[in-house]
């Protein structure tokens, strides 16, 4: 066999984007508090940016890359701000400062946790095993690091570990500290002395049973009666598996929306709001540091590096808010009677049709509807909300049809499986098939599979576990 080596030469086509713009493309699908971080990182990496107004020496938009770009954005009056939003001036931001710094600083949930080990004046050795156990917890309040692992990195006796472990679930809130789902609920029921009551015994023995609908059986099992089970199992439903810490109320994140659509007579108008958008600005103190004949080389092209890195950022900023006006703008208009009249008048719509109306690719329409949420007169909703599928529907009286004939949002089926549901027998719970059916003698064209799938994306459990035992 003989071995060869032969050269060929392929002419293949890529794109490769430019720093430029995969910028733009990050700027584009941050949500606003996103990019706010983004905006003041790049504050801190580039001393040419900066939010003082009187060193504003803005911008224009960039078109071109030739040697008389740097100029034409040094030779704009100063006084002209090229991102910016209005703020509260004069006594309102004295106001609006005493009244920020007057709120009094959450405190964490591990801060609480050592401030209570720390009035419980512990010995030594136990101090330090229950700080390890307080720092293993995790966001949750869980304790899912293994006893094993403890005793080894605290190098404690393993009897020692498992008293800090009793001790740190003996802490607020009740519930801390446990493995699970199933010791949580125990351990909050201990705390309110209900050790002997049939709710302890269901959850520490049959919770799992309980999660199959497996009612006879666990009622069998105890010797009560389905009618006092139920009552129980109601009971359960109603417990709160979190900590019941109140500062962690305080610690959400807030979620603000970018968009407001609202309804004047038969319009609809969308706007984009601009007041999270930091005041940012090229410095003025920059272009006299050019101006300097004296100026070392390294020097002039560090600072025009930086200057061209500046409106690069504040470019795709304004980028970012354009393409969010015109694809909300696209979706005022294509989801109007949704605005006018509510969500079962959500019309089908996918990210390619406003794409071809903005004249842009439909990645771009995902990214710029991508975790930002807008809020309307039927509340707030994700962007994304607004694109739905589309099923074939046979029936002229359904509501909610696009132009296209015959066809209606996937929201109309949702609705429509929700009434079924709805109007059920709960000691005979319609199966998948049997809703499928209900669909089909209403014009629905779908299949089993979707049937599953859209009672999934409801949250609705499968026929078996909503049944009700007498």
């Amino acid at each position: 066999m003989e071995n060869s080596i032969s050269n060929q030469i392929q002419v293949q086509n890529t794109q490769q984007l430019s720093a430029r713009q995969l910028q733009g493309l990050n700027a584009l699908q941050l949500p606003d508090v996103e990019l706010q971080t983004f905006v003041n990182d790049a504050i801190v990496h580039n001393p040419v940016l900066t939010m003082d107004p009187d060193e504003a020496a803005p911008p224009p938009t960039l078109t071109c890359e030739d040697k008389d770009w740097l100029e034409s954005i040094l030779a704009l009056p100063a006084d002209q701000r090229y991102i910016h939003h209005n703020a509260p001036a004069g006594d309102e931001q004295d106001i609006r400062d005493f009244i920020l710094d007057s709120i009094e600083q959450p405190v964490s949930f591990q801060s609480f946790m050592f401030q209570q080990l720390e009035l419980a004046n512990l010995p030594d050795d136990l101090h330090r095993a229950a700080t390890a156990v307080i720092e293993s917890l995790d966001d949750e309040g869980y304790l899912k690091v293994p006893e094993a692992d403890l005793i080894m990195n605290t190098q404690l006796s393993p009897h020692l570990v498992q008293q800090a472990i009793k001790f740190v679930k003996t802490l607020d809130p009740p519930g801390v500290g446990a493995a699970d789902i199933r010791e949580r609920l125990l351990l909050k029921l201990a705390r309110e002395g209900r050790k002997n009551e049939l709710i302890y015994k269901v959850i520490r023995d049959h919770l799992d049973a309980l999660g199959h609908n497996q009612i006879p059986q666990i009622a069998k099992s105890l010797r009560v009666s389905i009618e006092d089970l139920n009552e129980v199992v109601d009971e359960i439903r109603a417990l709160r598996p979190t900590l019941d810490f109140k500062t962690e109320e305080i610690t959400m994140p807030y979620i603000r929306p970018e968009v407001i659509f609202s309804v004047k007579g038969d319009d609809v108008i969308a706007t984009v709001l601009n007041d999270r958008l930091p005041s940012i600005y090229i410095s003025r103190s920059y272009k006299k540091m050019l101006a300097d004949p004296n100026l070392p080389g390294e020097a002039r092209t560090y600072i025009q590096g930086k200057i061209r890195d500046a409106a690069n950022i504040i470019q795709s900023i304004l980028q970012r808010q354009s393409t969010l006006t015109r694809i909300s703008n696209a979706l005022a208009k294509h989801q109007r009677e949704f605005f006018i009249n509510g969500p079962d008048a959500l019309r089908p719509l996918t990210r390619q049709h406003i794409a071809d109306e903005c004249e842009c690719h439909a990645s771009t329409v995902a990214r710029t509807v991508d975790n930002k949420m807008m809020q309307c007169p039927w509340g707030q909703f994700m962007l994304s909300y607004l694109f739905t599928g589309k099923v074939k529907c046979a029936s002229e009286n359904t509501e909610a049809t696009t132009n296209e004939t015959g066809m209606v949002g996937t929201n109309v089926i949702h609705t429509a499986i929700r009434n079924i549901i709805a109007q059920e027998s709960p000691i005979k719970p319609l199966s998948d098939e049997k809703i499928l059916q209900a669909l089909l003698q209403q014009g629905f064209q779908i299949t089993r599979r979707t049937v599953a799938k859209y009672r999934d994306q409801l949250h609705i459990l499968p026929a078996s576990l909503r049944k009700k035992f007498e």
